[in-house]
């Protein structure tokens, strides 16, 4: 949990991050659902420190999304999704008249495909907004082999055993092929105006050097120029 000192660090420190990446700067330190935070502050202590923590970023814009919307989730004892809602689509659908934005946490495993991002802008209302995690070889250098997109796959040897892909390990025509793949399943998003912060999910042992700071600036130069760039550390 975030102290409030932490906090407000990052907030003097806005210029200097804006100015080494000049994107437009997401901060999601909790994942609380709205409906629960009244609660929360009613009657518990988290609740209390998440409106002090959580306090400053009113200033400049806070949304609260969740992950993995299909979970049943049980806030003040009342359940998530009605008894009708069944399958993934309808839960998304009755999600997004609950919240304004959502966390895609499976692109981090695979990238998703142009018709499943086509039917997640369908199933939403406008105004809506995505924030998609970035494709786990590029942020964790590493991902299975059968997550790989075809393009990619073909010109990468299934390695031994269980062994990962590395980003290091496959050629630059590899590495581009994922470029591609990733930008291009994002654009119908993009397009209905529901894409947000791309988010690099980035490995614990991810420490700053000159080799980090290089890959950093290699993902904000092949990610499409208009999609905005989130960093987690």
């Amino acid at each position: 949990f975030l102290s409030l000192p932490i906090v407000n660090a990052w907030l003097a420190n806005q210029n200097q991050i804006k100015t080494e990446f000049p994107a437009e700067i997401y901060v999601a330190p909790l994942i609380v659902p709205p409906a629960c935070v009244p609660t929360l502050s009613q009657g518990c202590s988290l609740g209390r420190a998440a409106g002090l923590i959580l306090g400053p970023f009113v200033t400049f814009g806070f949304l609260c999304p969740f992950c993995s919307y299909p979970i049943e989730l049980d806030c003040a004892m009342r359940p998530f999704y009605p008894g009708s809602v069944k399958t993934n689509d309808e839960r998304l659908r009755h999600y997004a008249t609950q919240f304004p934005c959502i966390e895609v946490d499976s692109s981090n495993y695979a990238i998703p495909t142009v018709d499943t991002v086509s039917n997640w802008a369908k199933l939403t209302p406008p105004g809506f907004i995505f924030h998609v995690k970035a494709y786990g070889l590029i942020t964790n250098r590493n991902a299975v082999y059968g997550s790989m997109p075809f393009e990619a796959k073909a010109l990468v040897s299934a390695p031994p055993g269980n062994e990962p892909v590395t980003w290091q390990g496959i050629s630059s025509a590899a590495r581009d092929a994922v470029w591609q793949r990733f930008n291009s399943a994002l654009q119908p998003l993009h397009v209905a105006k529901k894409l947000g912060a791309i988010v690099f999910q980035l490995q614990v042992g991810f420490q700053p050097s000159a080799d980090t700071i290089a890959h950093l600036r290699d993902c904000r130069a092949r990610l499409v120029k208009e999609y905005r760039m989130a960093i987690e550390f």
